[in-house]
């Protein structure tokens, strides 16, 4: 039954690589000049000597407000050209408390990791496709593990129509929030493609060790009504399972319609209603939340991309949730509607030599796993920006407080008993790095997370029952990244 689920999402990935596939591109062939090395915001002082990329040379970004992805800067020239880029990295790290234990205990991990990022650029067609895959061997701690990372889009222009299409999907052994075994900078909350939140699973709970698959699929059509105004249709799926724990596998469908209007050049209104079912596979728990949103936006290319947007939500779940004689949760009384806000902000801003970005949403939310529906705050930051000649710098972080829906569930190593309790999460960490050549780079990182909770909170296939978990954790990264190849 597991399998199943899974089977809609690689349907859609197998009929939209069609167009992609099918794309006459003049640019593709064997006459494309050479396309120049990439150069991230990360590595913006070690370019030697040559200009990062500036605001004259981005396209403007073109999402629609109501939509499902936030806005950006714009396009990058990179992103305009028709490439494919191979690399590969080995992590050294350190982590002091891997297994979630009361008493700590340094653990050492291994990590290698190889990907390929491949973009295609047509008349009409822009096609991403992102691949990383590896693992981790440990010296003692909580054991080997793998991980995988696949990103796929493809947004296809007509006259007064956009259609857009997308699949995100991982196989990891840590919560996404915060997780950096990657190479020392957490992943994104909404992954490469920049989801907004209600289109991905929630995972901001920290929980144990142990493998998990994320997806999330979405589908989007822009309607073009002039030049200033369009409507906008979204639909999306993403479902969280857990494997050999006994959390919550949860599914969530999203239905979104908005209307945007362009009021001036920078400046951007909406307004939306959205629709959020979550779905428990392994818990009697039903919940349909109902929202009427409006939102700012204001682009300035290759500098500044915010948004900001909020209104109210209908909330109704299943209530009083009752453990069942096998371990899981039974009956319930009925429905109980409860009304919330929500709001959603994300602000992206490039100074000459300073990358800035930051996040917040409030909301209903899955409950990542702990809670069969939790009221959730999560905010992310990162900052970025050239050291010296060679050096670059960053630091991030992240905080998520979910406090459980009227009588959420809450899981301990043999029951499921209905209560609401409140977890805090809060992870903080800092990354150096320089290249080593024009291939080759080495980073240094730190990071920290912590997590307290109301009530004692037992780490799922462990005896490590306790209100609060701490860890901090050391990497040095070496990676290798070909220049971009054209195809």
């Amino acid at each position: 039954m597991r399998t199943q689920r899974y089977i809609p999402a690689a349907l859609l990935l197998l009929a939209l690589t069609a167009p992609g596939a099918v794309a006459q591109d003049d640019q593709g062939g064997s006459g494309q000049e050479p396309i120049p090395a990439y150069h991230s915001p990360l590595a913006s002082a070690a370019d030697n000597g040559q200009d990062s990329e500036t605001g004259d040379q981005m396209t403007p970004d073109t999402n629609p407000l109501s939509g499902v992805q936030d806005l950006s800067l714009g396009n990058s020239a990179m992103e305009q050209r028709t490439y494919w880029q191979p690399h590969v990295s080995v992590t050294a790290s350190a982590n002091s408390n891997a297994a979630y234990s009361t008493s700590g205990g340094w653990s050492a991990y291994s990590t290698f990791t190889g990907g390929i990022d491949l973009h295609r650029v047509s008349e009409k067609s822009n096609l991403l496709f992102e691949y990383l895959g590896g693992g981790s061997v440990a010296s003692g701690g909580t054991g080997n593990s793998f991980l995988q990372q696949f990103t796929f889009g493809d947004t296809i222009s007509f006259s007064r129509t956009i259609l857009s299409f997308s699949d995100s999907a991982s196989y990891l052994p840590e919560s996404a929030f915060g997780y950096n075994q990657v190479g020392g900078v957490p992943l994104s909350v909404g992954g490469p493609l920049g989801y907004q939140p209600p289109f991905v699973p929630s995972q901001s709970v920290l929980t144990n060790f142990g493998q998990r698959i994320s997806n999330a699929s979405t589908g989007q059509v822009n309607v073009l009504l002039s030049g200033r105004s369009s409507l906008t249709f979204s639909a999306g799926y993403s479902l969280l399972d857990f494997f050999g724990d006994n959390l919550l596998n949860s599914g969530d469908m999203t239905f979104r319609a908005g209307y945007n209007y362009q009021f001036s050049p920078a400046n951007t209104f909406a307004v939306f209603y959205q629709f959020s079912g979550f779905r428990y596979s392994n818990v009697n728990q039903s919940i349909n939340d109902h929202s009427m949103q409006v939102s700012y936006g204001r682009r300035i290319t290759g500098k500044l991309a915010l948004q900001a947007g909020g209104g109210i939500d209908l909330g109704m779940f299943e209530t009083p949730l009752t453990p069942s004689s096998t371990g899981g949760t039974g009956s319930t009384g009925g429905t109980t509607n409860s009304l919330y806000w929500s709001m959603h902000a994300a602000l992206t801003y490039r100074l000459e030599r300073t990358a800035l970005g930051m996040t917040y949403t409030h909301g209903l939310s899955s409950g990542s796993g702990v809670l069969a529906g939790a009221d959730s705050d999560m905010v992310t930051g990162n900052v970025s920006r050239p050291l010296s000649r060679v050096w670059s710098g960053g630091i991030n972080l992240g905080y998520s407080r979910n406090r459980g829906v009227g009588v959420a569930t809450a899981i301990t190593p043999t029951i499921v008993t209905p209560i609401s309790d409140t977890y805090d999460y809060v992870f903080a960490g800092a990354n150096v790095s320089r290249p080593l050549g024009r291939l080759m780079s080495m980073s240094l990182g730190y990071q920290m997370q912590y997590q307290t909770s109301n009530n004692t909170f037992c780490a799922v296939g462990t005896t490590a029952c306790s209100s609060s978990y701490i860890w901090h954790q050391v990497l040095m990264t070496f990676r290798w990244t070909d220049r971009p190849l054209a195809f």
